[in-house]
């Protein structure tokens, strides 16, 4: 761990490389996200503005404070126009809106930290700032071990915002049973399987899950 340094003293390359690596919402995903929870650093919960977080966390790793944040991954459109299937990327979204976890190694710069405008707070008392529980914190963070609740890979075959399960009830879309509201009994790649009821009797048809939305 080295020691915390400025907001100036990071060099106009160091700048740029925030700048372009940092997004505001919605990041795709990549390995480093995954994280290590050093339990021997204290971790204080950051406040920041709406749609920051790894922004945030990057610009504290630039200066180099270790950073926590709890993420889930969803697939989205490229194309945010279109609710269809294409062009869609993984997508990480932060579980704990508007917090990011800060480790460090003693008590932290706290006036440092105020220069940095993306920080508006850090949870605690009007007194003193919360220092989480190390055994509570680790505990909630090995959820996140691997980087990210990751969404299931076959979402990415459906409709942005609508996505379903096995078990889920869905609305056929395209295709000759639009309209019809089914069950899903399985998924497998690309395509679903559904119960359909056609003249009193039911049976089971595969469709491109692009042609199935969420009916809830």
């Amino acid at each position: 761990m080295h020691p915390m340094k400025l907001p100036s003293q990071l060099d106009r390359s160091a700048r740029r490389q925030v700048v372009r690596a940092a997004s505001a919402r919605r990041l795709v995903i990549t390995k480093d996200l995954a994280t290590e929870i050093d339990a021997d650093l204290n971790w204080y919960a950051l406040t920041t503005h709406p749609q920051k977080e790894y922004t945030l966390a990057h610009i504290l790793r630039s200066l180099g404070v270790e950073t926590f944040v709890p993420t889930q991954t969803r697939w989205r459109a490229t194309n945010r126009h279109t609710k269809a299937r294409r062009h869609k990327e993984e997508m990480a979204f932060a579980v704990v809106p508007r917090y990011v976890f800060a480790g460090f190694p003693g008590t932290p710069p706290w006036f440092h930290l105020s220069q940095i405008p993306l920080v508006t707070g850090v949870v605690g008392d009007k007194e003193q700032a919360l220092r989480l529980n190390r055994f509570r914190f680790i505990e909630f963070a090995a959820a996140y071990a691997n980087g990210a609740l990751r969404a299931p890979v076959e979402q990415r075959h459906m409709r942005s915002r609508e996505e379903f399960g096995v078990g889920d009830q869905v609305t056929i879309v395209s295709g000759a049973f639009r309209d019809h509201v089914v069950p899903v009994t399985q998924i497998d790649g690309d395509m679903g399987t559904v119960l359909l009821s056609l003249f009193g009797t039911e049976r089971e048809i595969d469709l491109p899950l692009e042609y199935l939305s969420n009916a809830a």
